[in-house]
């Protein structure tokens, strides 16, 4: 699989859901 099968469009569009999520975990696991 090319580096570039995931357009950067789709990648941003899912990076938008997968950061928060993994940010969200980080701090409930923090508090």
């Amino acid at each position: 699989v090319p580096d570039n099968y995931v357009s950067k469009d789709i990648f941003d569009n899912v990076s938008v859901y997968i950061i928060p999520k993994a940010q969200l975990q980080r701090s409930t696991i923090t508090v």
